[in-house]
């Protein structure tokens, strides 16, 4: 009986491809996107999700927003049912709102509860879709605040219930600087489409970003099913109206692409769905398709894991590979099976559905695993594509990732004549208590200086100081620590500033002159303090005073005029106040030593009772 029980849990871990996933899409309604979406992919995209997930286990909600957001498809577990349901209602819905009010779509969505029967530890990925910029009024300062609270209020709270927001841009004209922050800083993707067809690719690494799937990779037009391969889903791609053809082995005949005890088939207009329940074990052929857009999803308890990683990295961020193989849920160690297993990695560097070879490599084996070292100092999204072929058998695992600079460095003239150097964090990952940073300044007569930056307790980096000389060159190292542990080392890009010619405070000189006759007034060290903001340089304070050019004509100072008269009778002191100053002072330093004797007797007591 205990074995029976066993065995029914065993295959019911590999008839499940994905866990509990919450998809929520948010679908810009403004009547721009009939332009920029001219054959409505973005509909077709919602369909390939809800095709691609499990029934039963995944829950899907589609909002529309423009002047007001509103629901097209209630969030509910998908099913046979919702996916007509949902192919119905995307027919239907329609784009002509002249606004675009994302700030209130994303709150609105964010106090709808989740679907009943989702789990509330599923996976949270919602999709943003849209063509413009925030446009909530004709007033660009409320567009400039809906943003702002964009950034910080809403982008805070999807952080603490740990949604991830991928946007997707359809159009140039469309915020990415915001589309982007939102989605780096939720550790999701960013994504700006140059043409409507790259939706549907965008929509799929989403999904594979949500849910890692077993794969097996196509060998040209073909690929090899195991018998460890309970069911395969093969999404492939292709032009409206072609028919896509699957040769199954051994024969060589065609599949019907009907849906059988065995066989689902979803089709659409650009892409054609087919999952087959115990498949024949061979090679298996397919035509009529776009081979380098479609991929072969797998269930099977022989499976290819790969160690975890992060969604948004550093530049320069030590990346380490570790590609193991499991049966049943077991790691394979066997040196005999693993001899024959070849592994190979390629780095691809993504531009919408374009893909570009950055690195190939081959892992090397060691106790049971493939491990490689991958260094990446460009800033992109990448894509790390593992392939392990074991002669009777492949698999193939595909992991996304952005990497972005780990800070941002700013200089801006400040009061006094001062400058500032911020350097601030782009991501939480970063380790800011346990990382330190370096400022580097080269002046024109090539005198170079380093020093290190101080931290303050919001979370940056600051130094505030004169330079030398009014052009120089600067740039920042970080040497950083993330929140694992892992260090590593970045430097700013070099960014060549010219101060202003004419300083912020009219008053203020430059260090080189020189202190002018009397007839100039002083400004003192604790006036200029006052005016200097957090994190400056007090050993850079020079003794301020103002230049002759600032004086358009002689100053005639009136001293009798200007002096307030001083009543001399108000400074004589008499011998009372003379007195009553002594006797107070040897009444305090009466009491200090009273007690000071009194403490003494109390330790001695205190010493005598221990003996």
């Amino acid at each position: 009986m205990l074995f029976r029980l066993i065995t029914i849990i065993f295959l019911l871990s590999v008839t499940s491809l994905y866990g509990s996933t919450q998809f929520r899409v948010i679908v810009d309604s403004s009547a721009s996107m009939r332009l920029n979406d001219p054959e409505r992919l973005t509909e077709e995209s919602l369909r390939l999700i809800a095709d691609l997930a499990p029934e039963n286990e995944t829950s899907l909600g589609v909002w529309l927003f423009g002047e007001q957001p509103r629901v097209l498809l209630p969030e509910t577990i998908i099913n046979s049912s919702i996916k007509a349901q949902l192919k119905k209602d995307m027919q239907g819905y329609i784009t002509t709102d002249m606004k675009t009010d994302l700030e209130s779509a994303i709150r609105f969505i964010l106090e709808t509860p989740s679907a009943q029967g989702i789990d509330p530890d599923a996976e949270q990925h919602w999709i943003l879709v849209t063509d413009g910029v925030i446009d909530v009024g004709l007033s660009d300062s409320n567009n400039q605040a809906s943003k702002s609270r964009l950034l910080s209020e809403v982008k805070d709270t999807l952080l603490e219930r740990g949604i991830h927001l991928h946007t997707v841009s359809v159009s140039g004209q469309s915020d990415q600087d915001l589309l982007k922050e939102l989605a780096l800083k939720t550790s999701a993707s960013f994504t700006a489409v140059t043409l409507p067809d790259d939706l549907l690719m965008t929509f799929n690494r989403i999904f594979t970003i949500a849910n890692t799937p077993d794969e097996v990779a196509f060998q040209g037009n073909t690929f090899i099913v195991d018998k460890s391969i309970k069911e395969f889903t093969l999404l492939v791609f292709h032009d409206d109206g072609v028919n896509p053809q699957i040769i199954k082995p051994p024969e060589g005949r065609l599949l019907e692409l009907r849906n059988t005890d065995k066989v689902r088939v979803a089709r659409s207009d650009h892409y054609t769905l087919i999952t087959v329940k115990d498949p024949v074990v061979g090679k298996w052929q397919v035509e009529n398709v776009d081979i380098a857009r479609s991929n072969i999803r797998v269930v099977t308890n022989l499976r290819a894991e790969g160690s975890t990683i992060a969604p948004v990295r550093f530049a320069n961020e030590p990346l380490t590979s570790d590609i193991s193989l499991y049966e049943g849920g077991r790691k394979l160690t066997d040196p005999v099976i693993l001899k024959v297993v070849t592994a190979k990695q390629a780095l691809m560097t993504l531009s919408g559905d374009k893909k570009m070879l950055t690195n190939e490599s081959e892992p090397q084996h060691t106790d049971g695993s493939f491990k490689n070292a991958i260094n990446i100092s460009q800033e992109g999204d990448y894509e790390l594509y593992s392939f392990l072929d074991g002669q009777s058998f492949t698999r193939k695992l595909s992991q996304f990732f952005s990497v972005i600079a780990p800070v941002e460095l700013t200089v801006e003239d400040k009061e006094y004549d001062f400058t500032a150097f911020t350097i601030k964090p782009t991501h939480l990952r970063l380790n800011v208590l346990l990382s330190r940073v370096m400022l580097e300044i080269e002046y024109e007569t090539g005198e170079k200086t380093l020093e290190e930056v101080p931290l303050l307790g919001i979370g940056f980096w600051q130094e505030v100081m004169l330079p030398q000389e009014r052009r120089f060159s600067v740039r920042a190292q970080l040497l950083g620590e993330t929140q694992a542990g892992v260090k590593f080392e970045y430097w700013t890009p070099t960014i060549e500033y010219v101060k202003a010619e004419n300083p912020i405070d009219g008053n203020q000189v430059t260090p080189e002159q020189t202190r002018p006759e009397q007839t100039t007034p002083v400004v003192g060290i604790e006036d200029v303090a006052q005016g200097l903001p957090l994190g400056f340089n007090s050993d850079a304070l020079p003794e301020t005073m103002a230049s002759e050019a600032d004086i358009s004509e002689p100053v005639d100072l009136d001293i009798a005029s200007t002096e307030p008269e001083i009543n001399e009778d108000e400074l004589e002191i008499s011998l009372f106040e003379i007195l009553s100053y002594v006797a107070a002072n040897l009444a305090a330093l009466g009491v200090l030593g009273g007690l000071f004797w009194l403490y003494r007797r109390r330790k001695k007591r205190l010493q005598q009772t221990a003996m």
